[in-house]
């Protein structure tokens, strides 16, 4: 018996989409037929796969994954079997590709293939930590709660991530309307105003010549100015990608102050999230420590937590591995030291990323609470020393006819 993928239509013409399992596709349409349904399209779930698709095109965004890793969990403790839960998945989801990926999982699983086994073919939209807790859950027979413990950390991480990029969108936007802004009164509106000043012969004060020696200065530079700014930023690009360039940046990022510590920060939280979630299903700290260092950014943190990994396996503790290192808050290494000896790791593990993340998003509200005035005040008083050293001739052309 395999699996079919079918479309069809319902009594009031709403589109389904699902898999269905038979001996033949004549059997599934005649199924689809005694549930009232209108059968369009029904294929085998192999070849309806993604197996012809591009790797890129087989992916599914970490936000869905979250979410579909949750409706999972929900539905597997309120009792159904894997491959119903992954049927009703299927039928709920509008997104085509989520849809196709889901149908060649299932697919897979209903062959006898174990769900890791099935994830494996799209490592793109399931990376190597999540198949690895997939796997641990199937072996130990509780895959509802790894799905559980699952979703909470992705669901943190994109919080977090979200409250990242949030904090940086709103000065990017202000930074860049300033930008245009300045931009175009030194280009247009300042040249074509202070013309009649000049004109006129009389002598300008100070802030209009300074406005005016910045405006020649600034229309000269512009049209070579950005281009290097862009060959700039595309080389920065393309070196970031060698490693000896990436190792340099890395460094640089975590001595680079308030910036350095918060990246860390943000790698630390990350790390022992998915270092606690893996130590409490069963995985072995070492290929655990493996696993979870995947998923930090920065690679001098990688390469402390490999070294960490080593001395662990040569007998050492966790605590004093990453404490030598220098390189994590001594927090984690005073939690991660009292777990070990009270046989906690993952209990301690769960509270230094709960503590890490509620320090960042602290720390996020903060600087955008301090940023926000700042770029007004800053845009502000760029436009009034503009507006003043405009106004200035006026002003005193008028003191001269009275």
């Amino acid at each position: 018996m395999g699996a079919y993928q079918y479309s069809a239509l319902d009594a009031s013409g709403r589109l389904l989409q699902g898999v269905l399992q038979g001996d033949a596709e004549r059997q599934v349409r005649i199924q689809l037929r005694d549930r009232g349904l209108v059968p369009l399209e029904v294929s085998s779930a192999r070849r309806a796969g993604l197996s012809p698709m591009r790797p890129w095109q087989a992916e599914i965004k970490p936000i869905m994954v979250a979410a579909l890793t949750r409706h999972l969990s929900t539905l597997l403790r309120a009792g159904l079997r894997l491959e119903e839960s992954l049927n009703v998945l299927i039928e709920q989801s509008d997104a085509p590709r989520v849809v196709r990926v889901l149908a060649e999982v299932r697919g897979r699983v209903v062959e006898g293939q174990t769900f890791a086994g099935a994830l494996d073919t799209f490592p793109r939209s399931f990376p190597d930590f999540y198949r690895r807790m997939i796997e641990s859950g199937e072996r130990s027979g509780r895959l509802d709660e790894v799905l559980e413990r699952l979703a909470v950390y992705m669901e943190r991480r994109q919080d977090l991530a979200q409250k990242v990029f949030l904090a940086m969108v709103y000065p990017a936007l202000v930074t860049l309307v300033a930008l245009a802004v300045v931009t175009g009164l030194m280009t247009y509106v300042v040249p074509q105003v202070t013309r009649v000043f000049l004109g006129s012969g009389q002598a300008l004060p100070f802030a209009t010549r300074a406005l005016l020696a910045f405006s020649r200065g600034f229309r000269a530079v512009a049209p070579i100015a950005l281009p290097a700014c862009a060959m700039l930023v595309f080389g920065l690009a393309l070196g970031a990608r060698r490693p000896a360039v990436r190792w340099k940046l890395d460094g640089w990022i975590l001595k680079a102050g308030p910036l350095g510590r918060f990246a860390r920060d943000v790698d630390v939280a990350r790390f022992s999230s998915a270092l606690a979630i893996l130590v409490k299903s069963g995985i072995p700290l070492i290929n655990s420590l493996e696993t979870a260092s995947a998923l930090v950014g920065n690679r001098i943190l990688r390469a402390a937590i490999s070294a960490a990994a080593k001395r662990v396996l040569e007998g050492g503790t966790l605590a004093s591995a990453i404490g030598e290192s220098k390189r994590f808050p001594p927090m984690l290494v005073h939690l991660v030291a009292n777990g070990e000896a009270t046989g906690g790791l993952g209990d301690m593990l769960e509270q230094a990323a709960l503590a890490q993340a509620a320090e960042l998003n602290g720390r996020i509200s903060v600087c955008v609470a301090l940023v926000e005035p700042i770029l007004i005040l800053t845009m502000g008083g760029i436009v009034l020393f503009i507006v003043l050293a405009i106004l200035s001739p006026i002003i005193q052309m008028n003191q001269l006819i009275k």
